[in-house]
């Protein structure tokens, strides 16, 4: 067989048990999206991999929370300073497509290494043509 030719099939046969990414397919639904989204931001901010969540964010990206608003950068500072051996959770509630937008709400618990626990209503707004998340906020702050 020529070398060319091998090359060709062991790219095929490699390219066919790559997973194709949920997010762009088309064929899964959006709740499997969404799930998907969030689960991709939970791994980056537990690895502390800024590159991961950057890549994940749009360039004005902002996070409201209940001390204020986190610009794309502050954000990232944020979530790659949570005490370490933190873990982190998460169930979806609610994943919708509108547009050209993917709203996702969930609850994300952050489990610290003392046992300590706190939950966060979330909610971020994922744009499809651009690949990135726009914006996000925690729904239940205390007043």
């Amino acid at each position: 067989m020529r070398p060319l030719l091998l090359l060709f099939l062991c790219f095929l046969t490699i390219h066919a048990y790559v997973p194709s990414n949920p997010a762009y397919s088309g064929k899964q639904n959006t709740a499997q999206i969404g799930e998907y989204l969030i689960k991709l931001l939970i791994e980056g901010i537990e690895s502390r991999n800024t590159e991961s969540i950057s890549g994940l964010l749009a360039e004005k990206f902002y996070f409201v929370d209940c001390k204020g608003t986190f610009h794309r950068e502050q954000f990232i500072i944020l979530l790659t300073s949570l005490p370490p051996k933190s873990k982190l959770t998460y169930k979806l509630k609610f994943s919708e497509k509108k547009r050209d937008f993917i709203t996702i709400e969930s609850t994300i618990v952050l489990m610290s290494a003392d046992g300590s626990k706190k939950n966060f209503e979330t909610v971020f707004y994922f744009d499809i043509e651009k690949s990135r998340f726009e914006n996000g906020g925690i729904t239940n702050c205390k007043e």
